[in-house]
């Protein structure tokens, strides 16, 4: 299959958008579907996804993480390999190195409350992984995410940094800004 000039113009305005510093003309992207690249739009919807949730304050893979963590732990190997069955869906495709980045993120002791702790030899199949405290709160609801630590992450070209107070989370397919840790 090639690509007309639509095609291509519409790959261009979505790059774009991925990588601005950010996301507003990404979130507008995410509308109707667009004829010439059928699954542009599925994946610049899925994009989204990588944004904390309003409601969670995680993202969709962070989300996953801290549900499989509680239902299949503490092998975190056996916890990905949930996560990227059940995962599936969402046209968002990872591998076990992008979600053990995850992991280690998710158990930074350098936030005042990480949301799992590691232990073993810092290998993927020689670790375990257990919800701490506040990680089952925030897997319950309360406190959001995003109210219990810091971000600093990447999608895309935007970069979450709450200490900056540059950060967006998303509700279905709309993004908005909001402030750091309260």
């Amino acid at each position: 299959m090639s690509l007309d000039e639509d095609a291509l113009a519409n790959l261009e305005t979505a790059w774009a958008a991925v990588t601005a510093p950010t996301p507003e003309r990404l979130a507008d992207l995410v509308g109707p579907p667009v004829a010439s690249v059928p699954l542009l739009h599925r994946s610049l919807a899925s994009l989204l996804g990588r944004f904390p949730s309003k409601t969670s304050g995680l993202s969709h893979w962070d989300l996953e993480w801290l549900r499989h963590t509680a239902e299949r732990g503490p092998e975190a190997a056996r916890v990905i390999g949930y996560t990227i069955g059940y995962g599936m869906e969402t046209h968002d495709l990872v591998d076990d190195g992008y979600l053990f980045s995850r992991l280690r993120a998710l158990a930074d002791t350098r936030h005042p409350r990480p949301l799992v702790a590691l232990a073993g030899a810092g290998h993927l199949r020689d670790t375990r992984v257990e919800l701490t405290d506040a990680g089952r709160a925030v897997l319950a609801g309360t406190p959001n995410a995003l109210d219990a630590n810091d971000i600093d992450d990447w999608v895309g070209g935007t970069h979450l940094d709450s200490r900056r107070g540059n950060v967006w989370a998303h509700e279905g397919r709309r993004l908005e800004r909001r402030g750091g840790p309260g």
